[in-house]
């Protein structure tokens, strides 16, 4: 993460992080975290692309991301991913679309408590492309 004083808007104190980049068309993606429009960990983003949810208990990761807009056309490379951490259930899902976070996939211990979905490991998944079509 990029904590540089000069990312920040000197009008409202708004956190811009250069680690996430405007990218139409690739969809990132987080477990059992959610974050504020306002934030200083990913940094400042408009809401409208944000999705996110849960039933409030575990999850089959799989289950849990066919709640997603477009799911078809990302679920399996994230699903992959989440394998690769040997993450098979989670409780929230959190995905910010048309946006890439550059980080590699793995826990997101960077995340706040108050960001962080109850006491659950944090994890970032990663960006995948996906299409509307």
């Amino acid at each position: 993460m990029n904590d540089d004083p000069e990312l920040f808007d000197d009008d409202d104190d708004m956190f811009f992080n250069d680690d996430l980049k405007d990218r139409e068309g690739v969809v990132s993606i987080w477990l059992n975290v959610c974050f504020e429009e306002e934030n200083k960990v990913i940094g400042w983003y408009d809401h409208d692309y944000e999705e996110g949810g849960g039933l409030g208990r575990p999850q089959p990761v799989r289950q849990l991301l066919s709640s997603g807009s477009y799911w078809e056309t990302w679920s399996e490379a994230a699903v992959r991913s989440a394998e690769r951490l040997g993450i098979s259930e989670a409780r929230y899902v959190w995905m910010l679309f048309d946006h890439e976070y550059v980080a590699p996939a793995g826990r997101f211990d960077i995340a706040t408590d108050a960001e962080r979905f109850e006491d659950e490991t944090p994890y970032y998944l990663g960006s995948f492309p996906y299409s509307r079509h």
